[in-house]
């Protein structure tokens, strides 16, 4: 059977993220999802970052200049109660691949859920996308698709979810339906106090009860 992540000289890392492993572009700053992934990590299985990757595995690479800013920028925000609470200390570390600069950051399971957090300031003002709305104002197509597969009743994990909407990008899953289906209370855990679990499933809540039952009536649906 052939390798399906196939290591090339232009993508020494393969040319597929996966779930614990993630690319990043970031070219002379800080991604401003950056902090999207490392929160997924932490909930999950723990994972490596590697800035300055596209996503199909090209290294674009990290300006020489902005490394150690950005090395900073990391380990002084994951130390900050205001972006990760409790604080999760990172240790980047830069290495040199085929001429050109990246950024590896390994982040570790941790052993209780960390929230998700607006971007940094640092970050991309382009990239950085808006601040979830509370549960008052209209939920997302991702998540109102996600909250009516959980209508059905039955707690699903993520490869339960992932195969129900055929997704094949568990990136995609995680930063588009279930983390801000979790950071607004519409879906809960099932094993909170180990969110890391493979056990792991996810059920509707009634906080996401309401608000599907809001979205229906908005559109008549």
């Amino acid at each position: 059977m052939a390798n399906s992540n196939t290591k090339t000289a232009s993508k020494p890392f393969g040319e597929k993220e996966g779930l614990e492993l993630e690319f990043k572009r970031a070219t002379d700053r800080l991604p401003a999802n950056f902090f999207d992934t490392v929160c997924a990590f932490l909930n999950m299985d723990g994972g490596q970052i590697i800035l300055g990757v596209e996503d199909d595995g090209t290294i674009s690479g990290v300006d020489a200049d902005a490394v150690e800013r950005i090395k900073v920028d990391i380990a002084n925000l994951s130390n900050n109660p205001q972006k990760l609470n409790p604080p999760h200390l990172l240790f980047p570390h830069e290495e040199q691949v085929a001429g050109k600069w990246v950024i590896k950051v390994l982040v570790p399971a941790s052993s209780q859920t960390v929230p998700l957090v607006a971007a940094t300031e640092s970050a991309d003002p382009e990239l950085t996308a808006p601040v979830t709305a509370p549960v008052t104002a209209p939920v997302s197509k991702y998540v109102r698709r996600l909250l009516n597969l959980l209508e059905l009743g039955k707690a699903l994990g993520s490869t339960d979810i992932l195969q129900s909407f055929q997704l094949k990008s568990q990136r995609r899953l995680r930063e588009t339906y279930i983390h801000p289906a979790l950071k607004d209370g519409l879906i809960e855990m099932t094993v909170p106090d180990k969110p890391t679990s493979r056990l792991q499933k996810y059920r509707l809540t009634d906080k996401g009860r309401a608000a599907l039952r809001q979205a229906k009536m908005e559109t008549g649906k």
